[in-house]
């Protein structure tokens, strides 16, 4: 959103099944799944399929049905179990670093363009911000 591109997140598949049938179609679906085999994100991958509509994978290794209904996959470490794992680290430390990878391509795409648009905006909000106390005596953390 920083660079003026439309993010919706959503947590509830329902919510994005629906999006899913009434999206333009220059759209694109970001789909989360470390399985690959989750229903409700199987029918949105259906439906985005259907209406023709780019979408990109996020999942483990291997065949899922997932990544055989999505033309882009981007794969996810499978060194944690589904239900013996301590918890989602690893997952969740590869899925932030994939998405990080894919902010840092969209906003290279147009480097000067979004560079000048992202610090114009920040600093209007952050000027803004001020009145309320938010500041930093962090020498770092300050504008030059």
């Amino acid at each position: 959103m920083k660079i003026g591109k439309g993010v919706v997140v959503y947590s509830h598949a329902e919510d994005i099944y629906y999006q899913a049938c009434y999206c333009e179609q220059d759209s694109c679906f970001i789909m989360i799944s470390y399985s690959g085999e989750t229903d409700k994100i199987l029918k949105v991958a259906k439906k985005i399929k259907e209406r023709g509509i780019d979408g990109l994978a996020m999942t483990s290794y291997g065949n899922n049905t997932l990544s055989s209904l999505i033309d882009c996959c981007l794969y996810v470490s499978t060194r944690e179990k589904l239900v013996s794992n301590l918890g989602t680290f690893g997952l969740n430390i590869c899925i932030m670093y994939l998405l990080d990878v894919l902010y840092s391509n969209c906003f290279n795409s147009d480097y000067e363009n979004n560079l000048d648009k992202k610090i114009k905006n920040s600093l209007a909000f952050e000027k803004s911000e001020r009145i309320g106390g938010r500041h930093s005596d962090n020498p770092i953390l300050k504008e030059e």
